[in-house]
């Protein structure tokens, strides 16, 4: 016979997929979004059986009544970015590759012919472009090759 879950391990498996689960999560319209009305205490048992990697924070919402509350969010760091940084992350380096383009080209008339010549120009003078160029460099999107 298949052991049944607990809820908290139910919790440590929505954690370990990336994503994160509030105390507002477990009332959502009277009822347990996840089945799970106290998560905090889930928490703190998972805490308690060795997965000190579990975060939290607060934040604040609005209740089904519309007023504000405060409530904990809990996450698993995959690589020690919240999930607000992560997507922060990802949308600077969707727009440093569309600004691609202009920066290469604007280099390449400043004078920049590899990425070496990137870093001494930026002893002499950070500019906008030389800022851009270097986060695209350290981003991996601009290589020796696009100069």
């Amino acid at each position: 016979m298949k052991k049944k879950k607990t809820q908290a391990d139910r919790i440590l498996d929505i954690l370990q997929k990336g994503d994160t689960v509030s105390s507002f999560d477990g009332r959502i319209d009277g009822r347990a979004a996840y089945g799970i009305l106290d998560v905090p205490k889930r928490i703190s048992e998972l805490r308690q059986r060795g997965h000190g990697e579990i975060k939290d924070r607060r934040l604040t919402v609005m209740d089904r009544h519309g007023n504000k509350c405060t409530v904990k969010q809990y996450w698993i760091p995959q690589d020690n970015r919240t999930p607000q940084r992560k997507q922060a992350d990802k949308n600077k380096d969707e727009r440093l590759r569309l600004m691609k383009p202009n920066i290469v080209w604007k280099l390449r008339k400043g004078g920049c012919r590899s990425l070496k010549d990137i870093e001494m120009a930026k002893a002499l003078g950070d500019t906008k472009e030389l800022k851009s160029a270097i986060q695209m460099k350290n981003a991996g999107i601009l290589t020796e090759g696009d100069l």
